[in-house]
């Protein structure tokens, strides 16, 4: 791994930068995403996860993260957060097919400079 690659949590990224920020949310137990919400969909962490890449970010996500619904107003507002992003971001679908047994998705975006980025994740595709 290059002298200034690393892998970390997101808190331990706040106020460090790197070209490229790969973000993984691949929890798929809902029970679990909604009992750990108030850690796992915190807006400051999500902020820190995506304002650290200097050129590229890459989201890998499962699609329990965008279906989440949750009747405590809190929760629904910051799961509201991650069905934005994927909603604003990811409006190309890239390749669908099936990896080990799961049905994938992969959606994308225009990155600043014109190319065409990849998301992967198990997401729906965004509503139109």
């Amino acid at each position: 791994m290059p002298s200034r690659s690393a892998i970390d949590t997101v808190e331990r990224f706040q106020g460090g930068e790197r070209t490229v920020i790969l973000v993984s949310a691949t929890e798929s137990d809902r029970a679990y995403l909604l009992a750990s919400s108030q850690f796992l969909l915190d807006p400051r962490r999500l902020t820190v996860a995506l304002s650290r890449a200097k050129r590229k970010m890459v989201l890998v996500a499962s699609r329990s993260i965008f279906a989440l619904f949750s009747p405590d107003e809190e929760t629904f507002a910051n799961a509201l957060l991650w069905k934005n992003l994927l909603l604003r971001t990811c409006t190309t679908l890239l390749w669908e097919g099936e990896r080990i047994g799961q049905q994938v998705a992969v959606w994308g975006g225009r990155g600043e400079i014109g190319e065409v980025v990849g998301t992967p994740e198990s997401a729906p595709p965004p509503a139109a």
